[in-house]
């Protein structure tokens, strides 16, 4: 049995664990916009270190003038993806509004009657003529009504500009702050820490920020490789859009687990949709395997080298640990729980290894760190 001190840490870490529910779920959006710009810090600080260091005669560089350096120099980066991806975007979508159904139908017309004769077989199809639903079928999806029904639904937000610019406002605001007084966050958040506890308090912030900096650069790197490896694959066999699909499957990658399906997905439907020309046999599907099998070397490459590093080492937690701890969160709050999984779950690691050390859990949990 614990005593009675330790009965009290589990019930203020409950209560603590409970605040911050009521506040992320009532406020937020602002702490949205705080763990934003907090994420933007710990990007932009080494560029901050290494800008401080310039020397104009004996005079160093003002930290304002670093921040909105840093701060302009991301916006334009933004903006140079914004115009290389938007345009390709858009033109992808109205090729997909404009596709020959007909013509791509007429080249897989043995592989649609091969499944026609498979759904009358099993008895799977209505009185309608399964070809003629298939086609049917397909206009439907690539009716223009329902792409835009399609993408609006998708990209519903970016609809809502006045949320957009407040939202950019105030991470810019916040993250300039930031980036002139690091310890600003700190500063705010041990105010509401007993005395007894800032020790404690320190080095739950030190080891935090250490280790969700090496996930985060640890984060990029990953998907550098992987827009850098299926951009070369796509170009490499010829695939239209190759740039697109490759930095498609780069963020979509960062989705632990499927978001390298949800990357192939998005491949073969460019590829196919783009390419409704080919003979399905001799062309398209030596294309598809093609596709897959970039896909699949990156993956390969991607859980061999880099996930060890960045679930592994990174955060010092044991992969299968990772492994559960996603699925609880994707389970509980989607595909936005599973991205933030891992920080939030090394956080909670950190906090319970200072303050709750004492329970033999704990102490498996973070042996490593």
């Amino acid at each position: 049995m614990p005593n009675i001190n330790n009965f009290w840490k589990v019930i203020i870490a409950l209560i603590i664990v409970f605040i911050i529910w009521v506040i992320w779920h009532y406020l937020g959006s602002i702490v949205a916009y705080i763990l934003s710009a907090a994420f933007l810090t710990m990007l932009g600080t080494p560029i901050m270190v290494m800008l401080r260091s310039v020397k104009l005669g004996k005079y160093k560089l003002p930290k304002a003038i670093c921040a909105i350096l840093i701060i302009a120099g991301f916006y334009t980066l933004l903006a140079f993806f914004i115009a290389l991806f938007v345009p390709l975007i858009v033109e992808q979508f109205n090729n997909l509004s404009s596709i020959d159904i007909d013509k791509g139908l007429k080249n897989v017309e043995s592989s649609v009657y091969q499944f026609s004769e498979f759904l009358k077989k099993y008895q799977l199809a209505g009185e309608e003529d399964p070809i003629i639903q298939i086609k049917n079928g397909i206009r439907e999806f690539f009716n223009t009504k329902n792409l835009f029904s399609i993408f609006g639904t998708a990209f519903g937000f970016i609809g809502n500009i006045v949320s957009i610019i407040t939202a950019l406002f105030a991470v810019t605001f916040i993250w300039f702050f930031f980036l002139t007084d690091n310890e600003l966050l700190y500063k705010y958040s041990s105010m509401f820490i007993p005395s007894d506890l800032e020790k404690g308090f320190d080095n739950v912030i030190g080891t935090s920020r250490n280790l969700l900096t090496r996930y985060i650069f640890g984060i990029l790197a990953q998907l550098s490789f992987v827009t850098l490896f299926v951009t070369s694959g796509m170009w490499f066999f010829g695939v239209k859009y190759a740039l697109l699909i490759g930095f498609f499957a780069g963020l979509a990658n960062i989705i632990p687990y499927v978001g390298p399906v949800i990357g192939l997905s998005f491949a073969l439907f460019v590829a196919i949709t783009t390419n409704l020309d080919l003979q399905f046999t001799s062309e398209m599907l030596p294309l598809i395997l093609k596709i897959g099998a970039v896909f699949a070397l990156m993956q390969t490459l991607d859980n061999i080298f880099l996930q060890p590093i960045i679930f592994s080492n990174s955060v010092k937690a044991h992969p299968l640990e990772i492994f559960i701890i996603i699925l609880v969160a994707g389970t509980l709050a989607g595909v936005g729980g599973m991205i933030i999984a891992i920080p939030f779950y090394t956080i909670i690691r950190v906090v319970a290894k200072e303050f709750l050390s004492e329970f033999k859990l704990v102490k498996t949990l973070t042996s490593d760190l």
